[in-house]
Protein backbone atom coordinates (compact mmCIF):
# COMPACT_ATOMS: atom_id res chain seq x y z
CA UNK A 1 0.00 0.00 0.00
CA UNK A 2 1.31 3.46 -1.11
CA UNK A 3 1.06 6.15 1.66
CA UNK A 4 1.50 9.86 1.21
CA UNK A 5 0.73 13.17 3.99
CA UNK A 6 -0.64 16.27 1.97
CA UNK A 7 -1.52 19.06 3.70
CA UNK A 8 -5.08 20.49 3.05
CA UNK A 9 -4.31 23.33 0.67
CA UNK A 10 -6.98 25.50 -2.14
CA UNK A 11 -5.98 27.17 -5.09
CA UNK A 12 -5.81 31.04 -5.54
CA UNK A 13 -8.47 32.58 -7.53
CA UNK A 14 -5.57 32.75 -10.60
CA UNK A 15 -5.33 28.56 -10.41
CA UNK A 16 -1.82 29.07 -8.19
CA UNK A 17 -1.47 26.49 -5.65
CA UNK A 18 -1.16 27.64 -2.02
CA UNK A 19 1.06 25.15 -1.12
CA UNK A 20 3.70 23.86 -3.67
CA UNK A 21 3.66 20.58 -5.30
CA UNK A 22 -0.09 19.24 -4.18
CA UNK A 23 0.34 15.31 -5.59
CA UNK A 24 -1.53 14.34 -8.69
CA UNK A 25 -3.34 11.72 -6.38
CA UNK A 26 -4.45 14.71 -3.66
CA UNK A 27 -5.73 16.61 -6.90
CA UNK A 28 -7.96 12.96 -7.99
CA UNK A 29 -9.37 12.66 -5.06
CA UNK A 30 -10.35 16.14 -4.45
CA UNK A 31 -12.49 16.07 -7.50
CA UNK A 32 -13.87 12.87 -6.58
CA UNK A 33 -14.45 13.30 -3.11
CA UNK A 34 -16.43 16.75 -4.06
CA UNK A 35 -18.75 14.83 -6.80
CA UNK A 36 -19.29 12.57 -4.23
CA UNK A 37 -20.31 15.25 -1.57
CA UNK A 38 -22.27 17.22 -3.78
CA UNK A 39 -24.46 14.29 -4.94
CA UNK A 40 -24.81 12.01 -1.96
CA UNK A 41 -27.67 12.63 0.43
CA UNK A 42 -26.67 14.24 3.94
CA UNK A 43 -29.16 14.62 6.96
CA UNK A 44 -29.32 18.93 6.17
CA UNK A 45 -29.85 18.60 2.10
CA UNK A 46 -30.53 16.29 -0.59
CA UNK A 47 -27.95 15.54 -3.48
CA UNK A 48 -27.45 17.37 -6.13
CA UNK A 49 -28.36 15.46 -9.72
CA UNK A 50 -24.95 14.26 -11.04
CA UNK A 51 -24.96 16.76 -14.10
CA UNK A 52 -25.32 19.62 -11.85
CA UNK A 53 -22.62 18.73 -9.70
CA UNK A 54 -20.37 18.42 -12.77
CA UNK A 55 -21.29 21.97 -13.61
CA UNK A 56 -20.50 22.81 -10.39
CA UNK A 57 -16.50 21.26 -10.56
CA UNK A 58 -16.50 22.54 -14.00
CA UNK A 59 -17.44 25.97 -13.39
CA UNK A 60 -14.81 26.29 -10.03
CA UNK A 61 -12.08 24.07 -12.60
CA UNK A 62 -8.75 25.57 -11.78
CA UNK A 63 -9.57 27.86 -8.71
CA UNK A 64 -11.13 24.87 -6.49
CA UNK A 65 -9.94 21.86 -8.17
CA UNK A 66 -7.46 21.16 -10.51
CA UNK A 67 -8.64 21.81 -15.04
CA UNK A 68 -6.86 18.98 -15.78
CA UNK A 69 -8.46 16.31 -13.26
CA UNK A 70 -12.01 17.72 -13.66
CA UNK A 71 -11.78 17.50 -17.49
CA UNK A 72 -10.47 13.72 -17.01
CA UNK A 73 -13.19 12.95 -14.40
CA UNK A 74 -15.83 14.59 -16.74
CA UNK A 75 -14.72 12.57 -19.56
CA UNK A 76 -14.75 8.86 -17.48
CA UNK A 77 -17.98 10.09 -16.13
CA UNK A 78 -20.13 10.79 -19.45
CA UNK A 79 -17.98 7.96 -21.26
CA UNK A 80 -18.65 5.72 -18.90
CA UNK A 81 -22.63 6.65 -19.84
CA UNK A 82 -23.30 6.92 -15.94
CA UNK A 83 -24.97 10.05 -16.06
CA UNK A 84 -27.61 8.92 -18.55
CA UNK A 85 -31.02 7.05 -17.85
Amino acid sequence: MIMFTVTTSALTAKGIPVTSKIPLGAKILAVADAFDAMTTDRPYQKGKPPEIALSILEKHAGTKWDKKCVSAFDTVINGQGALTP
